[in-house]
């Protein structure tokens, strides 16, 4: 295209810009397609939410056999008084900590749960340095977790007898933690009933 043809075009251009029936058939342009965009915006937003729901209760409901057991002390240490110290290990196996496990429920909770009622238990990573990893217990009897549950408070005499505290939670998700985190601290500093 010769340089004089171009500026032709460009003077065109420039004078229907300035009508203001054209810039007002682009905006209408503009408006109808930002409109749109909005309602996919919004439309992708709601499935979106929906999807995250379904996600926090799927996630929620494969949670609900288990247990976390926080404090309880790896059975290795407990041996260690008997093994020279050179053959220690810090790693407890699987077995090794499911014996812990039915061993707490048995005598410090009451509570007759067997190898058969477990599906799997092993140590999560360590939160700090100093305390012993937590453990994670799923059960394959949701009545015997609700009987372990339950009787959690028994926990409170071994604290008191041993100096160490055991706790077991419900294993939730992340939300549902943070919520109930919430919920104490406004418990705690009287703003709940």
């Amino acid at each position: 295209m010769p340089p004089k043809q171009a500026t032709v075009l460009i003077d065109d251009l420039v004078k229907a810009l300035q009508d203001k029936a054209v810039l007002e058939a682009i905006g209408n342009i503009f408006d109808a397609k930002l409109k749109e965009l909005c309602n996919e915006n919004k439309k992708l937003k709601e499935e979106l939410c929906v999807a995250h729901n379904r996600i926090e209760a799927l996630e929620a409901y494969s949670k609900k056999p288990d247990l976390i057991i926080t404090g309880l002390p790896p059975a290795t240490y407990a041996d260690s008084a008997s093994t020279p110290s050179s053959e220690v290990t810090t790693v407890e196996s699987s077995e090794t900590t499911e014996n812990a496990v039915l061993e707490l429920f048995q005598k410090e909770l009451g509570v007759q749960v067997s190898s058969q009622d477990i599906s799997a238990v092993h140590r999560l990573k360590k939160r700090t340095s100093t305390a012993p990893a937590p453990v994670i217990v799923r059960f394959s009897n949701l009545k015997t977790r609700e009987k372990v549950y339950r009787a959690r408070s028994g926990l409170k005499n071994y604290a008191s007898r041993t100096g160490r505290s055991i706790y077991i939670n419900e294993h939730l998700t992340p939300n549902t933690a943070a919520l109930f985190k919430t919920a104490r601290g406004l418990a705690r500093d009287r703003h709940l009933h």
